[in-house]
């Protein structure tokens, strides 16, 4: 039972009710909360999805705190290629010279890269040696502008709000911005190439990867990237179980396929969150269930739909429920 400073909150059961009480302490299967001077326990599965939430959050980042016992728990300064990652939400961003064979899949007419850069956002407590969730992000390329800015240009919208769910955020980009010239077609194996580059890196600056849970996703054009994403991180030998596709309108399987060579025994461990505009008449737009019959169609294990706020931003709320889905469908460590 991790034990931190209190916080005022609104607290509600699944049942709609609601009480103002301030948290003492919290553990996977129940939190205290000191309710008018009296410690009172919650169990978690009486509690809404949006306050499990936060209490995964609040452990994640009160691991660094103190135990029940009143002993300090290590909360250690972590490091990739001598550059301290600071933890809490903030977004750092690493850089490293591409191999040779990297770079010459790319043409001299489009430029060639000659750094991968990877973004990442550690939660408060951080323990690379401990099982981890990683949502890695992706973006839409449909213009040179777009493809300069990169994934890396996008991240922080997702950054805090999964670090807060207790979650490591990653993406990866190379100097020249996004590693893929095309979220609609297979491209060649470029992007792949710079992806496993960093799926590397990590290996290499944490042994323990190998027993992380990994989520690919993003909004709009970004969930069409993230079919060829999960292809990527798999190629990998890292442990994909989930697809986030927020207001997504393709679904990209067999170019995924194409390019990244993922079995169907693999996308058949992965569950699939699929969240779309509201319409007035609350039915989904054809496009959409055009999409979620493709999704069944190819094999994954789950496939939810879901709304979410229209509009250029990420939902917010949505993700966040997205994160707390996967990982108890999932069996969060």
């Amino acid at each position: 039972m991790l034990i931190g400073s209190i916080s005022a909150r609104t607290w509600t059961d699944t049942k709609g009710r609601t009480i103002e009480a301030e948290i003492v302490s919290a553990n996977e299967t129940g939190v205290i909360v000191d309710l008018k001077g009296v410690k009172t326990e919650i169990l978690l599965k009486t509690l809404s999805d949006e306050d499990k939430v936060f209490v995964s959050g609040w452990i994640a980042g009160h691991a660094g705190g103190k135990s029940e016992d009143g002993a300090a728990a290590p909360d250690t300064a972590v490091s990739m290629l001598g550059i301290e990652l600071v933890k809490g939400g903030k977004v750092t961003i690493v850089e490293k010279d591409l191999p040779r064979d990297v770079i010459s899949k790319y043409s001299e007419e489009r430029g060639r890269p000659s750094q991968l850069r990877l973004g990442i956002a550690l939660p408060k407590g951080f323990d690379p040696t401990k099982p981890q969730w990683v949502f890695w992000v992706s973006v839409t390329v449909f213009n040179d502008s777009n493809r300069q800015s990169g994934n890396l240009g996008v991240i922080r919208e997702f950054a805090q709000t999964g670090v807060d769910a207790g979650w490591v955020v990653i993406a990866v980009d190379t100097d020249l911005g996004n590693p893929r010239w095309d979220d609609r077609e297979a491209d060649g194996g470029r992007d792949q190439a710079v992806q496993l580059e960093a799926i590397t890196l990590l290996r290499k600056t944490w042994p323990a990867i190998g027993s992380w849970t990994f989520v690919c996703g993003g909004h709009g054009g970004g969930g069409k990237a993230s079919f060829f994403r999960a292809g990527h991180l798999t190629a990998g030998k890292l442990n994909v179980k989930g697809l986030y596709l927020s207001r997504s309108d393709q679904e990209l399987t067999e170019k995924a396929v194409e390019e990244t060579e993922i079995r169907d025994s693999q996308l058949g461990k992965m569950d699939v969150w699929y969240s779309h505009v509201k319409t007035e008449s609350g039915k989904p737009v054809p496009y959409v269930l055009f999409v979620e019959k493709k999704l069944k169609q190819n094999g994954y294990k789950t496939v939810r739909l879901e709304n979410c706020e229209g509009g250029e931003e990420l939902d917010k709320e949505d993700f966040t429920k997205a994160l707390d889905w996967f990982a108890d469908s999932t069996g969060k460590p």
